[in-house]
């Protein structure tokens, strides 16, 4: 409550400050990692390779975004879509083979979601994942909320005072988020991984070709390499291992199900959105139905849905 009035005052009192660029604070930063556990070695690792440049638009992104409701996914369902997917199927036919035995998960289903994601990796992200997350830790600082509140006519025309309101409810919680998926990385930090600026992904931390968050890869990245070394670990940019990790994602989140629900639900875990998923199973029937019949899959597929808005 003393946060909300002070941030009223300021506002009414003092309305260049909501204007001031922001900048990272690294004290605060540091501050905040080391009081929620993470090792000093691990800190200095990632203090040492942040990079400021991103930091307002990362944020703005991702706290704000929500205000723009619109179906970004369903008009990515075009001819060149079904192009790229299908040159992809041909391309991996193997992988793509393995995987859906494994995991029963259609290859026109993979194909396509690793096309909504990053167009088969070509657009995987240049921002610096590491940074990401330390960027967004520091959303719920007052001077960032206050910005953040004079950026919305960017995102929409009109906000109500609920979604002023859940803006600064989505610093809280996108920060919270950020220090669990540092939690992440710091896992893979020490498997060796390195933090520097060759760590890029998405604006909201995630990479690779099927665009992973860090703790997705911990939990559902596989390698194809594991069969001969078990120590194998996955690499996201490598469409082998892009294609058994989707796969296996799906499969765990209830694509095996006969319920056609249930698979369209594991498409929603994946991305909370009805437009995407509807986007996936849209492109995707377009291929099984247009492609040849060697490269059809076996497996049954889910009906695809008519609802849209994303969630």
């Amino acid at each position: 409550m003393r946060t909300a009035i002070l941030m009223i005052i300021t506002f009414l009192f003092f309305p260049r400050a909501f204007g001031a660029e922001i900048k990272p604070h690294l004290a605060f930063t540091e501050k905040k990692l080391l009081r929620n556990g993470f090792s000093k070695s691990f800190v200095r690792e990632l203090l040492a390779t942040y990079e400021p440049r991103d930091f307002a638009s990362v944020i703005e992104l991702n706290v704000l975004l929500f205000l723009r409701k619109s179906d970004y996914h369903g008009p990515q369902v075009n001819a060149e879509a079904e192009r790229e997917v299908r040159n992809f199927a041909r391309l991996h036919q193997e992988d793509l083979a393995r995987a859906e035995k494994l995991n029963g998960v259609p290859s026109a289903v993979t194909s396509s979601l690793l096309w909504i994601e990053s167009r088969h990796g070509k657009n995987s992200g240049d921002f610096h994942v590491p940074s990401v997350y330390l960027h967004l830790i520091q959303a719920p600082r007052v001077s960032v909320q206050n910005y953040l509140l004079t950026r919305t006519k960017k995102y929409a025309e009109k906000t109500s005072q609920a979604d002023r309101k859940k803006i600064i409810a989505r610093t809280h919680s996108k920060s919270e988020w950020a220090l669990s998926e540092l939690k992440a990385i710091e896992k893979v930090y020490r498997w060796k991984w390195k933090m520097g600026a060759e760590f890029r992904g998405s604006f909201s931390g995630a990479f690779g070709i099927p665009q992973f968050i860090p703790s997705s890869y911990v939990r559902w990245a596989r390698s194809v390499g594991a069969d001969r070394n078990p120590a194998a670990q996955p690499d996201l940019m490598k469409p082998p291992d892009a294609i058994l990790s989707v796969a296996y994602y799906l499969r765990d989140h209830g694509w095996l199900s006969d319920d056609a629900d249930a698979r369209f639900s594991s498409l929603l875990k994946y991305n909370n959105s009805r437009d995407y998923a509807n986007a996936i199973l849209t492109l995707a029937d377009r291929i099984e139905t247009r492609q040849p019949t060697s490269l059809k899959s076996a497996g049954p597929r889910p009906a695809a849905r008519n609802e849209s808005g994303a969630n």
